[in-house]
Order: C-alpha cells, then sequence, then structure tokens
C-alpha cells in the first residue's frame, strides 16, 4: 500500500465509514477509492473492514490495528516532506561550545538576533573553557565552538577572528597607577588575576617570571566579572583580555593596554565535518564577530 493508499483507508475512517462523503473530502471519485481499498485487501490477503453487503461498518481487529499504523505513517510521512523543505530554509539543531567571556561579550547581542533571524534553527549553547571545548569538538559533543588561542589538535580547522592585547583594569580612584605601563610595573599593586587554566594569564605569568620580584596576587578567578567587582570596591589592579571588556560595565574603571600578551579568538569545527548547516551557522557568527572587532 503507498500513501495514497493509506490516506484513502484513515479518510474513511475518519469520515464514519462512508466512502461517499471520505472520497469528496480528498477530492476523488468514490469508485477510485473504493477500489484502491478492495485492492489492497485482496493483494494482501486480508479483510479491514466490517461488511454489511456493500456497505461498510466498521473495522476488523486486523483493520484496528493497521488503522493505528497508518495514522503514525502518514504522520512521518508529514514530517519527513516537512523537514525537507525546512532544511532549504536553514532549519536543525547546531550545538555551539563558547568560552564564557566571549558568549557574554559577544554572543549577548549576536544570538538572540540570529534567533530572530532564524527561528528554524535550535542553537543550544555550552560556555566552558577553551581545552574543554576542544575536546568536546573532538569527541563530537558539540559541532561548533569559539575559544581561544591556542589549538592543540591538528583534526581541527580553526579561523581567526579576533587577535588584540590584554590590559590593566583598576579603580583610578582607589589605585594611582600612570597612563603607560608595562608588565614589570605590575609588581607595585596587589593583583586579581584569572587562574592558571586561561592563556592570557600563563603568558602573564612567563614574563614576570623574569622578574625578581614575585607578584602580589591576592587571589584568582575564572570569573572575569567577579575580578572587576573587586577592582570596583578595592585598591587592586586585574589583567584581562581586553576584548572582552566590551561585555562588563567598566565605564567607572581605567582600562590601560598590555601590548606585551595577546589574545585571539578562534572559530573551530572538525575538519571531518561538512554539515553545511554548520557551515552556514559558523559563517553567520564569524562574520558577525568580525564586524563588532
Amino acid at each position: 500500500m503507498n500513501i495514497t493508499q493509506l490516506t484513502y483507508f484513515v479518510e474513511v475512517v475518519a469520515s464514519d465509514f462512508n466512502i461517499s462523503v471520505a472520497a469528496e473530502k480528498i477530492h476523488v471519485s468514490q469508485s477510485t477509492m473504493s477500489k484502491s481499498i478492495l485492492t489492497f485487501e485482496d493483494e494482501e490477503n486480508v479483510r479491514l473492514f466490517v461488511r454489511h453487503g456493500k456497505k461498510l461498518v466498521s473495522l476488523t481487529a486486523a483493520g484496528r490495528k493497521f488503522y493505528r499504523d497508518a495514522k503514525r505513517v502518514i504522520r512521518d510521512y508529514d514530517n519527513m516532506l516537512t523537514n525537507v523543505h525546512h532544511q532549504t530554509a536553514w532549519a536543525g539543531k547546531v550545538r555551539v561550545g563558547i568560552a564564557p567571556a566571549v558568549l557574554v561579550a559577544y554572543f549577548s547581542n549576536i544570538l538572540p538576533q540570529f534567533r530572530l533571524t532564524h527561528p528554524d534553527i535550535n542553537i543550544t549553547v555550552s560556555d566552558v573553557g577553551g581545552e574543554k571545548l576542544q575536546q568536546d569538538l573532538l569527541l563530537e559533543k558539540i559541532d561548533l565552538a569559539y575559544p581561544v588561542a591556542p589549538i592543540k589538535y591538528d583534526s581541527l580547522d580553526q579561523k581567526s577572528l579576533i587577535l588584540d592585547c590584554g590590559a590593566a583594569v583598576f579603580n583610578p580612584k582607589l589605585v594611582n597607577v600612570p597612563d603607560s605601563l608595562t608588565i614589570s610595573e605590575l609588581l607595585k599593586f596587589k593583583l586579581v588575576l584569572l587562574n592558571q587554566s586561561f592563556t592570557i594569564r600563563d603568558q602573564l605569568d612567563s614574563l614576570l617570571s623574569y622578574e625578581k620580584e614575585t607578584p602580589d596576587i591576592l587571589m584568582t578567578s575564572s570569573s572575569e566579572s567577579f575580578l572587576l567587582n573587586a577592582c570596583r570596591t578595592s585598591p587592586l589592579v586585574t589583567v584581562l583580555p581586553r576584548s572582552i571588556l566590551r561585555g562588563y560595565q567598566t565605564n567607572d574603571l581605567k582600562i590601560i593596554p598590555l601590548e606585551q600578551l595577546s589574545w585571539e579568538l578562534l572559530s573551530t569545527i572538525l575538519k571531518k565535518n561538512e554539515d553545511p548547516l554548520i557551515a552556514k551557522v559558523r559563517d553567520y557568527f564569524d562574520s558577525a564577530i568580525s564586524k563588532m572587532g
């Protein structure tokens, strides 16, 4: 039985076994519908309907089971056609991993606009650190990632989106810092820093290791907002990637670039990933980030 015959059968049941009414609903002749049902019953050697003469009155036991199955098949068929048409108009699910600071700085603007423009694309977001993002890509737990350089695995394709430097951030009402600042001069201040899982902290530690003095690190955190708030209310200095500061309120803070520290935002996918939907989503996000600068 093809999908047309299934439709005839289900419509007859829905029309209280009145073939004439069913045929009128779907714009075919009564004889066409009757012949279709009889042909299937004869070919499969099964009776779907209980009959009184030529009149259909109910379903047989086999007919009741077939009716349940037929409705499921028709529903799946309709969904299949819907999915095919939606796919051409951007539809589906994409799992995106984003470094937390990047999520705040860039995607708080990009994601809502994307969902408004492409409501048929379901974006799920995982906000974890760069190493975890790379591992999740390798394990195919996510489809697309936005980590901070460097990338450790050759099987990942990467595109450079933003290249920037670090910055010292502090409250100028609480800390007297000159307008220009070197890495070594950070030793003069009490510091609150990102923990050592962050690339920019690793760079900072390497540069400070050449100094004779040990930096005065009051505390560390994985939260940029915590560090900024600590500096807002106490005579402290923090060091963060300059680009991510766009995601936070810093009007009352002073920001001094530290050119010796580098920060690079990347987009990454598995090199073997050839899903056109993921490629389109990546292009959209990459372009939007690049425009934001």
